[in-house]
């Protein structure tokens, strides 16, 4: 072990000694040192706004994101309603006469539909909830869609044998429904109604 620390003394004292003989001019370590220093400086300077233009690009993303999901429909010409009066009873039964001649419309639009001598071609079908209300009933599907079935619907289903008697209102039921979206039939679900 002595002769390793003699040997690394003598070469330290040999370091020292060479180092002595042959100095650097002090202008050149100052420069160095200098630009050095100056390298260290402008790195932490563009390191921190690194970091600042990335937080402040984050939170305007956020910030844009969040009108985006929170900012109301504009008005456009195309979703603008502009309501005219002129004598409210007269309006009132207007629109009630208007509301009546389109549901008579429909009606018989609906039972010309039903009284065809085609066979139903049934598209689809879904699984609703049923709830009995004063004008008609009420189905609710899982996804908590409801359909309203007015009471002539309920008549003219009944005329033509397409819907179930003896409903009762929590009763899960079998909407039959054509391509073009018509309900064809009401039938009383075997199966219980599973919502995921």
């Amino acid at each position: 072990m002595q002769p390793d620390n003699e040997s690394k003394h003598d070469l330290d004292a040999l370091y020292a000694k060479r180092k002595s003989q042959h100095k650097s001019p002090a202008s050149l370590k100052k420069q160095i040192l200098l630009s050095h220093q100056q390298s260290l400086s402008w790195s932490k300077v563009f390191n921190r706004m690194t970091y600042m233009a990335t937080a402040a690009c984050t939170l305007l993303l956020f910030g844009v994101f969040m009108l985006q999901t929170q900012s109301p429909q504009p008005v456009t010409p195309d979703n603008l309603v502009y309501l005219h009066s002129l004598d409210t009873q007269l309006q009132s039964s207007t629109n009630q006469t208007q509301r009546l001649a389109t549901n008579q419309k429909y009606v018989d639009a609906y039972r010309s539909y039903l009284n065809q001598e085609q066979t139903f071609a049934l598209h689809h079908s879904k699984q609703a909830k049923l709830l009995l209300t004063p004008s008609g009933w009420k189905l609710t599907t899982c996804d908590d869609q409801a359909l309203l079935v007015a009471q002539s619907l309920i008549n003219e289903l009944t005329r033509v044998q397409q819907i179930e008697l003896g409903l009762n209102s929590g009763d899960v039921v079998d909407i039959a429904f054509a391509q073009n979206g018509i309900v064809l039939g009401i039938q009383s679900s075997p199966q219980p109604m599973i919502c995921s």
